[in-house]
């Protein structure tokens, strides 16, 4: 909570006490009210004639008279800084019937040498010898202020008496109200007060209206109790009104015997005034609502909710609702109906409001939902807390000017109250303060389980109680909360209570939902129904964004088959990026029940199958893969698990796979290559989780459970008691070294299994064998695969799915409740590798010939169609894979996952390319033309193809090494891995000059010879490096070595960029052209977010003639912000031009230097100084991040062609920081830590000729 603080200072009344004889001179009185605390002085004299009166507080003694031209009476030393709205107020007499006092001067000095005029309310004509009385506006808060009173010229003279420097509310005699019925129900009268503001001329101009209801538990009370208020807001200058309204009969029955024949009146109140606004003068447009405790619901209830509990004999077309809310511990039950809650109803149209409570006060807590319900709708919402204060203590006598002041605040915020020249905010006195409640709001993913109650309640009271699990997030609706029948038979199930939507029109909504981190925003749920017929099509989804506007969203309907009344669990895409989501389910009929649990917003991700594409780590030709961009690192050492090389995979890739074999499968000494390498894997997860590079981790081994028919252990058991020793010591190795929570699955890669029964049967072992050890489990108590993923290949060598889908789901209901995610490999191996002629591989017959795998799939012989390749692959289950899969994904997302496995080896990449369609189109394209199924699948690809993408899927082979793979090169000696550099995605401005030597890109990189050298995998392409032709003739020119872009389509490309902080990103470089005819144009930047997908930017042309030869300077904006950015210099693809570029820097472009021709200019936001605030459609162009505010600031704004001034202050109106904004300025910075801020509300101003911009800033 931010406190805020305040000083109190000094209001006076100066009645110039008794003078005796007349006239006395102002330098020997000594009879003033204030002598010795106020200075007083002047040229004028002092009178004891024509005594004051006639007005309200007229002293009657004596006074100061003004006669001549330039007589004048000061008073210094006026400290104001402690009071909220300082004014000046006299009495003065004029003589003259004619004379309307423009004669009198009235100014005031904070330092005493300059002065500022005031404007006092002209006297009426008419009447002669007449006292009249006067306030007067715009004085400022300072420590030492002077008010001098003056004549300007000699026709008319002045008497004054009674000076006083208050808070403006506080000069004005108290307002007679008058009173008058609004409408007569039950044969009672109910009547309002009406309170005009004292000083405006007439009805005009009209000004807004300030509406109150009393409390009283709505069973007492009266008008009167808010008197206080009235006058406080009417003297403020607007009008307000406080009404009565019948009571709650707690012996009647309907709406005479609820809270709801007390809203009723309310409304009719409302209405009334707004019917006769024009008696009153009154903005129709600006109605303020606001109450004390019951009056505080009965204004809430009428801003929020104009549907129900309305009187029949109203003017329904006559709107309740109000552009804000003044409430003072308004009073909400949670025992009420549905329609007396306000925050039911609080949507995107929501009026502001300001709340105060006292931190004692039992019904805080009903104010907290409000607060909460309108903060997640972005409303501009305040609640502020008086601690150890109870209910009703804003009427109190110390607290009810505080309270008012708070309010007087917000509403003059909201341009609702005249700030009379005031430097608002203002402050409240003393030590009665109250301090502001600091929202909490939601962040990101969340999951709702409604936790476990012992018994049945309605949302509401759920609600009310703290009962749900996601205490930042609002809950509504008309649905109880339910504790039979737990959710479960899906995965991650939480039991417990769920939502019961039983009746037609039932609905349960979600309300201030953050989805603006999530990239792509998905829904899941468990639903559960009662009857094998019901589909939940009569469940309506829907999503909004401001809380009105409401969007369908689509979900697979429910089977309705025998058995099917159970959980069933859905996942429902489509939600969009928004601060402000809600989400409602809604039942449209009364036909069976449906009950709701674990409702989950999460990255579509986390809910799609393990997508992951990429290679191998086993390729001998960098041609297949990413040459141009990282063709240096792909021919590293393929056992290389060092942290350089994890890092650099981590610019391109989500995960890496190390291949773990037994200690028997290595050489020579067996058991020590085999800890070697087992260590070598652990090293590497421990310096990649140490350098915080975003890997996951995956192990794959490669062993035969059942070979030819005959089993290879004794029995299945004992097969996956082998596949948990196999992974056993690397497993315990990475959990010694705390790095076994980055392992994120298990993949096997062979079981030669002859049914698919077998394999089922041997997952669910295998699982149930790691997650019996214990000492996996993690710091949760989560067993081995709860946590983490399982893959296993189908029957045979793992291409063969013959008759999955025995068990209608079963399987896969099994599997979720054994492992966070499960996956079958579908894996295609070479004829020549592996033994495949036998059996049925053999006999296949296709369109009635017979067709083998290793003479007709593993050919590319065209009469062998692809749609005949289709048929043979079908035979061995493909398509029942991919219809199993399909099935029962929508029940078991987490366990219906396809992994397509390929390598160089064994896989998609050697089968044919006739062979390599037919999978693509069972697998992706599901038999047509159009790709279906790209959700279902990963690929672990290893084809030649330019096309690549954001995630890939690398495999790191610990049992190879360099000599053993043809074609490959690299570093061999291990410490040259150390001595590596470790990647970063750097920090801007990024700044290469290319050095000063000359060569290849790739020994340059390697050497670590570029300035950037930090940034592994920086420089990628066919340029060069050379010195001959050195930069020259602009500021940024090094000199040294450049890079040439010769002949067709060269280029120079930049990866790992990081432009995330750079708030309008934009390249400069030196470019140089040896032909006076080229333009430069043959030259184009481009930049990328994914590597795939590239935009030009837009440059200026060269100078083209004789003499235009040599060094230019560019600059482009238009950069994306990205944590992984690529830059690319192209070459014309025609070869005709060929460049030289250097001094390449990323920056924020207003930070970029001129360019050495023609430098393209901002495009004005605002081309001439204009006014500003922060109610204006141009005030938004001001942003001030972050806020609340930490160590500094960063202010963003538009380039404005005069200077401004920064101006940062307190509360209490005291300049903090105070320093220049130059002219044409778009971003500026602005330190705070050396202030030393507290926790509280600062206020930011910019200030110059023509501008005034202010910004709320908090400091929790």
């Amino acid at each position: 909570m931010a406190m805020i603080p305040f000083v109190h200072g000094q209001e006076f009344r100066e009645t110039i006490g008794n003078v005796t004889t007349t006239p006395t001179a102002i330098a020997s009185y000594t009879g003033f009210d204030n002598n010795g605390i106020l200075q007083f002085s002047g040229t004028a004299d002092l009178r004891n004639t024509n005594t004051s009166n006639g007005y309200w507080n007229a002293s009657g003694t004596g006074n100061v008279y003004l006669s001549k031209q330039n007589v004048y009476f000061r008073i210094d030393n006026i400290n104001t800084n402690g009071i909220a709205m300082p004014a000046l107020a006299f009495g003065i007499r004029k003589a003259a019937a004619g004379d309307n006092g423009s004669e009198l001067v009235i100014e005031y000095s904070a330092n005493g040498g300059s002065w500022t005029a005031l404007s006092m309310p002209l006297l009426p004509t008419g009447t002669a010898d007449t006292w009249y009385y006067r306030v007067v506006t715009g004085l400022p808060r300072t420590s030492s202020l002077s008010i001098r009173f003056s004549k300007a010229a000699t026709t008319n003279f002045y008497f004054l008496d009674d000076i006083a420097v208050k808070t403006k509310t506080k000069l004005y005699e108290d307002i007679v109200p008058t009173t008058h019925i609004y409408k007569t129900a039950d044969t009672v009268n109910n009547k309002l007060d009406i309170f005009l503001p004292p000083d405006r001329p007439g009805l005009s101009p009209l000004v807004p209206a300030l509406i109150l209801f009393h409390g009283g538990s709505w069973t007492g009370g009266d008008k009167s109790m808010l008197y206080n208020q009235c006058q406080y807001f009417a003297k403020r200058g607007i009008v307000t009104v406080t009404a009565n309204y019948r009571f709650r009969n707690l012996d009647s029955t309907g709406p005479a015997g609820t809270r709801e024949i007390c809203v009723r009146d309310a409304r009719s109140a409302i209405r009334w005034v707004k019917l006769n606004a024009a008696t009153f003068g009154i903005d129709t447009s600006k109605i303020i609502l606001g109450g004390g405790s019951a009056g505080g619901h009965l204004a809430t209830m009428a801003a929020v909710n104009e549907a129900d509990n309305n009187d029949p004999t109203d003017d329904l077309s006559v709107s309740t609702n109000p552009l804000a809310l003044v409430l003072f511990n308004p009073a909400f039950s949670r025992a009420d109906a549905y329609s007396l809650l306000p925050y039911n109803y609080i949507h995107g149209q929501s009026p502001s409001a300001i709340m105060m409570f006292g931190s004692d006060d039992n019904w805080k807590r009903g104010g907290d939902m409000l607060y909460q319900s309108m903060k997640a709708h972005l409303g501009t919402t305040e609640l502020w807390v008086a601690q150890d204060q109870p209910h009703g203590f804003f009427n109190s006598s110390n607290w009810v000017f505080p309270c008012n002041l708070l309010a007087d605040n917000f509403l003059t915020s909201l341009n609702l109250l005249p700030t009379n020249g005031y430097s608002f905010p203002v402050s409240t006195p003393g030590s009665y303060q109250l301090q502001l409640q600091a929202h909490s709001a939601h962040s990101g993913s969340f999951r709702e389980t409604m936790q476990a109650a012992d018994s049945n309640f309605t949302a509401q009271v759920y609600r009310y109680d703290n009962r749900f699990a996601n205490s930042k997030l609002v809950f509504t609706g008309k649905a109880n909360v339910n504790h039979s029948s737990p959710s479960s038979g899906y995965n991650n199930a939480s039991g417990g209570s769920n939502i019961s939507l039983g009746t037609q029109l039932s609905y349960f909504q979600v309300s201030g939902i953050n989805t603006t981190n999530i990239a792509a925003p998905a829904l899941s749920f468990g639903i559960y129904k009662d009857l094998d017929s019901s589909t939940a099509s009569d469940l309506a989804i829907e999503y909004a964004t401001d809380g009105l506007n409401w969007h369908p969203l689509t979900f697979s309907f429910l089977p309705d088959t025998t058995n099917s009344a159970r959980w069933h669990y859905r996942i429902v895409h489509g939600l969009p990026q928004s601060g402000s989501l809600s989400i409602r389910f809604t039942k449209s009929a009364d036909a069976s029940y449906l009950y709701l649990d674990d409702i989950a917003v999460n990255d579509s991700s986390a809910y799609a199958s393990l997508h992951i594409r990429g290679v191998k780590w086993r390729q001998y030709s960098a041609d297949e893969f990413l040459q141009e961009t990282v063709d240096w690192w792909l021919a590293k050492p393929a056992g290389s698990t060092k942290p350089a090389v994890l890092a650099a995979l981590a610019t391109k890739a989500n995960a890496v796979v190390f291949r773990v074999d037994r200690y028997d499968r290595f050489k020579s000494p067996q058991q020590t290559n085999f800890d070697k390498a087992m260590n070598d894997i652990v090293d590497a997860i421990v310096k990649a989780k140490n350098g915080n590079v975003p890997l996951d981790v995956y192990l794959w081994g490669r062993l035969w459970l059942e070979r030819d028919g005959g089993p290879n252990f004794a029995s299945v058991d004992a097969g996956a008691e082998a596949v948990k020793d196999w992974f056993t010591t690397v497993l315990n190795k990475a959990d010694s070294a705390g790095v076994l929570d980055r392992i994120k699955g298990i993949a096997l890669i062979e079981t030669n299994c002859d049914r698919m029964f077998d394999v089922k049967d041997y997952a669910k072992r295998i699982a149930d064998k790691f997650n019996a050890n214990s000492a996996w489990n993690d710091s949760n108590g989560n067993p081995f695969f709860q946590t983490r993923t399982l893959m296993v290949p189908g029957a045979g060598f793992g291409a063969d799915f013959r008759n999955v889908d025995d068990d209608n789901g079963a399987f896969f209901e099994e599997m979720s409740k054994r492992c966070a995610h499960f996956s079958f490999i579908y894996k295609l191996m070479r004829g020549t590798h592996e033994t495949v002629t036998a059996g049925d591989y053999n006999n296949v017959v296709v369109n009635g010939v017979n067709r083998t795998w290793a003479d007709d799939l593993e050919k590319n012989d065209v009469t062998f169609s692809v749609t005949d390749r289709m048929a043979y692959l079908n035979h061995f289950g493909l398509s029942e894979l991919t219809n199993y899969v399909s099935t029962h994904r929508a029940r078991y997302p987490a366990a219906c996952n396809i992994v397509f496995w390929g390598d160089k080896w064994d896989g998609i990449s050697q089968t044919q390319p006739l062979t390599r369609q037919a999978v693509h189109k069972l697998l992706v394209k599901n038999g047509g033309d159009s790709a279906v199924n790209t959700n279902y699948f990963f690929d672990l690809a290893a084809c030649p193809s330019p096309n690549t993408s954001a995630q890939k899927f690398y495999l790191l082979d610990s049992t190879l090494s360099p000599n053993q793979v043809p074609g490959w090169t690299g570093i061999s000696i291990e410490n040259e891995w150390d001595a590596w550099p470790t990647a970063s995605e750097g920090t801007m401005p990024f700044y290469e000059t290319a050095g000063n030597t000359q060569g290849g890109l790739l020994a340059r990189q390697t050497s670590g010879l570029f300035d950037n050298k930090n940034l592994l995998l920086n420089f990628g392409g066919t340029a060069t490096v050379q010195n001959t032709v050195t930069s020259t003739g602009y500021t940024q020119a090094s000199g040294g070595s450049a890079f040439k872009l010769k002949n067709t389509a060269s280029y120079l490309q930049l990866n790992s960029l990081n432009t995330s902080s750079l708030s309008d990103a934009g390249v400069g470089f030196g470019i140089y052209k040896s032909d006076s005819l080229s333009n430069g144009l043959g030259l184009t930047v481009k930049y990328s977010t994914d590597g795939n997908n590239w935009s030009a930017l837009t440059l200026n042309s060269l100078p083209t003639g004789t003499g235009t030869e040599g060094w230019y300077f560019r600059v482009a904006d238009g950069l994306p912000a990205s944590t992984s950015l690529h830059l690319r210099f192209e070459a014309d693809s025609t070869g005709i031009d060929s460049f030289l570029v250097d001094d390449i820097i990323v920056d924020d472009f207003n930070s970029l230097p001129a360019e050495s021709f023609a430098r393209r200019s901002y495009q004005k936001i605002m081309t001439a100084a204009g006014s500003f605030d922060d109610n204006n459609a141009q005030s938004l162009l001001w942003k001030v991040a972050p806020n609340p505010i930490d160590r500094q600031i960063v202010l963003y704004c538009p380039p404005v062609k005069k200077a401004l001034a920064l101006i940062l202050s307190d509360m209490s109106g005291a300049t903090l920081l105070q320093q220049p904004l130059a002219p044409e300025s778009t971003r500026t910075t602005l330190s705070l830590e050396h202030l030393h801020l507290t926790a509280g509300v600062y206020w930011l101003t910019i200030r110059g000729e023509g501008i005034l911009v202010t910004k709320k800033l908090i400091k929790l």
